[in-house]
Formats: structure tokens, C-alpha cells, sequence
């Protein structure tokens, strides 16, 4: 049962288009290739070939994680930027130590999750971020945000010609900020309360 159990989970492993895997002996050469990393890097099998010859991945990274993984290493690459037949693409990539059933590392398991998405994401959000610290700049205005989980008020720009300085959390939380007219401290306060709770408007 155990063995038909494990074929049939290497068998799941190896077709997945979610995750790239490779099996490699200890001089590196293929033992098995998932579906999914043959069509990424364009092949229809690499059986026997060197995986150093084939694989985008830079090769003094690859031969440092390959010789730190038959020594017993988990190594971990979070994020590493490949050429793929495709283009550019960013990868998440992982060696081990694979062992036979008496514990001795007979070669390297390789794993790899294209992240290109995240990271394409991340870097577009930095360059609005960016932008707005630019457009914040040149119209000297302050953007301020509000963790109350955290009680800290993060600032974006400059809060001194707005301001004449920032804020603390406790100032907000307490209503004692000294550029508020005392005549608008409660109907802010009231509406504070009000988009904590939940819910929404304007002032």
C-alpha cells in the first residue's frame, strides 16, 4: 500500500503545472523531470543530460546549491531572475538532499515556483509609491495612515507646511492635535469613530 501511495504521489509531483521539480543523482544528471519543468524550459525530456546544462538558473548558483544539498543542506533561493523561452520570469527555487531507504543522500530533488507575478506586482506597486512621494513633494501635501492594531500613524511626504509637524497615534486617538480648531475636534472625532466601526462618509 505505502509503495503505491508514493508512486502515486511522485506521479501527482511530476505532472503538476503548479510547481517545476527535477531528480537528479549525485553527479547531477536527470533521473525524472515534471511536466511542467520540461515545457517551462522548453524541452521534451533531459533524461540523463546534466541538469547544470539545461537548467536558466546561474551556474555558480545552481553548483553551490546542488554540493550544499549532497552534503545534506536544504538550500532556498527566494527569489532568482531566469531566461526562460518565454522571457524574463522570477522563480522561487529550492534544493534537498534525496535519500535512499537507508538514509544515504544518493542525489539532489529540486523544486521551483514561478513567482513573477508577485514580484511584478511588488514592483509596480513601488514605483506608485514612488510617484505619489513625487506628486507629495511637489505640491509639498502629506498622505498619513492609521494602523490601530498597531497605534502608529505612518507618514507619506512632508506633514510640516500642512501640520507644522506630525502627529503622534495617542494625539490622534486622544483628539489633542494642535493644528484642529477646537470647534472641529468633535465632529472629527465622531467621524473617526464612525470609519472604525465600519463605515464610511466624508468631512
Amino acid at each position: 500500500v505505502n509503495d503505491v501511495l508514493q508512486n502515486t504521489l511522485a506521479k501527482l509531483l511530476l505532472t503538476s503545472d503548479q510547481i517545476e521539480l527535477v531528480l537528479m543523482d549525485s553527479d547531477g544528471r536527470v533521473l525524472a523531470a515534471s511536466q511542467s519543468a520540461l515545457d517551462k524550459m522548453g524541452y521534451k525530456d533531459i533524461s540523463g543530460v546534466k541538469f547544470e546544462e539545461v537548467a536558466p538558473l546561474p551556474i555558480d548558483a545552481w553548483r553551490d546549491a546542488f554540493a550544499r544539498s549532497l552534503g545534506g543542506e536544504h538550500v532556498r533561493h527566494s527569489e532568482q531572475e531566469v531566461q526562460l523561452p518565454t522571457g524574463r520570469h522570477y522563480y522561487f527555487w529550492e534544493t534537498r538532499p534525496w535519500r535512499d531507504d537507508d538514509g544515504e543522500i544518493c542525489g539532489v530533488f529540486a523544486a521551483g515556483r514561478d513567482i513573477t507575478s508577485l514580484v511584478e506586482a511588488r514592483t509596480a506597486a513601488a514605483a506608485n509609491q514612488d510617484r505619489l512621494l513625487m506628486a507629495l513633494a511637489a505640491g509639498k501635501g502629506a498622505v498619513w495612515e492609521v494602523d490601530f492594531k498597531q497605534r502608529v500613524i505612518t507618514w507619506h511626504g512632508d506633514p510640516d507646511p500642512l501640520f507644522g509637524a506630525p502627529f503622534t497615534f495617542e494625539q490622534f486617538d486622544k483628539n489633542t492635535t494642535a493644528f484642529l480648531h477646537r470647534d472641529d475636534k468633535e465632529p472629527l472625532k465622531r467621524y473617526f469613530e464612525n470609519i472604525a466601526a465600519g463605515g464610511g462618509g466624508s468631512i
